[in-house]
């Protein structure tokens, strides 16, 4: 399981890294790998996709409103 999430977390990082100084990105990838275990997680349980889909897709919405936010859009 630490494969896969380990890897869902570097991707992500990948995208992130040159907007966040050094704490912020630490505290991303902590939270990036226990989100990555909770999808595994919800996949597991439902065995299916859409549990971990929807999930995903929630995170990039708020995701989404945090940068707008930061933005000042």
């Amino acid at each position: 399981t630490w494969l896969p999430a380990s890897a869902y977390t570097v991707q992500h990082l990948l995208f992130i890294h040159t907007w966040l100084t050094l704490v912020p990105f630490l505290i991303c990838g902590a939270g990036l790998i226990i989100f990555a275990l909770v999808l595994q997680r919800m996949y597991r349980k439902a065995d299916s996709i859409v549990a971990p889909w929807l999930a995903h897709m929630c995170g990039d919405i708020a995701m989404m409103g945090v940068a707008v936010n930061l933005m000042g859009m």
